[in-house]
């Protein structure tokens, strides 16, 4: 033990108290790949305190370390034509956990299909957002009118479905009104898209629930 301090010794065999809510965080953040990572581990110490290490520790004692694959995964025939299908109506963040793919990836291959890339939305219909946050049309619409969140046509359409919030219009909204998200109603695939966005911004201003 020569050298190790007694403080050193301490902080070893310190026990973090993970929660369920922890755990799910860094579940996903694994998941949405190394951007992700980073920013569910950003997340859980400002919120805990704790260092980057727990985080790691805790990792490999849920597995999620030895998920990372060594090579990339290759895709299959089906998966493209999945891809191909949710282009049309999906965002590239959603797309992406559809297909427990990083967004880069799902970006990369879209390339090679043009004209299926020009599909991809961007953003979300207020009926999609309001699915994805457990929320209703009608209270993502007072937002609206409230003038709390933006969004834009696409087109000279001014239909109800052509209306879109960005994701990063969506941040803006959260940053001003957390009081207005509860989180807790989000479905799953709300919190990955969560994660997934706040780990592609990660220098715009701390957003908290």
């Amino acid at each position: 033990m020569s050298g190790v301090t007694p403080d050193v010794v301490e902080r070893r065999r310190r026990a973090y108290p993970w929660t369920p809510e922890l755990d799910f965080l860094l579940e996903q953040g694994y998941r949405a790949g190394l951007v992700g990572q980073r920013s569910a581990i950003d997340r859980i110490q400002r919120q805990t305190g704790w260092p980057r290490q727990a985080c790691w520790d805790r990792a490999r004692k849920l597995g999620l370390a030895q998920k990372r694959a060594t090579s990339a995964r290759q895709w299959t025939p089906i998966e493209d034509q999945r891809l191909i299908d949710l282009a049309g109506s999906k965002n590239i963040r959603l797309i992406a956990i559809r297909l427990n793919r990083s967004v880069p990836t799902i970006r990369k291959r879209l390339r090679r299909f043009s004209q299926t890339s020009a599909r991809v939305r961007n953003g979300l219909t207020k009926r999609a957002l309001a699915e994805l946050i457990g929320s209703s049309s009608k209270t993502i619409q007072k937002w609206i009118d409230l003038g709390w969140l933006k969004g834009s046509y696409e087109g000279k359409n001014r239909h109800d479905d052509t209306f879109r919030v960005s994701d990063e219009q969506f941040l803006e909204f959260w940053r001003k009104h957390p009081e207005q998200i509860a989180v807790h109603r989000w479905n799953r695939e709300g919190l990955e898209w969560l994660v997934l966005l706040l780990g592609e911004k990660p220098d715009r201003n701390a957003i908290k629930p």
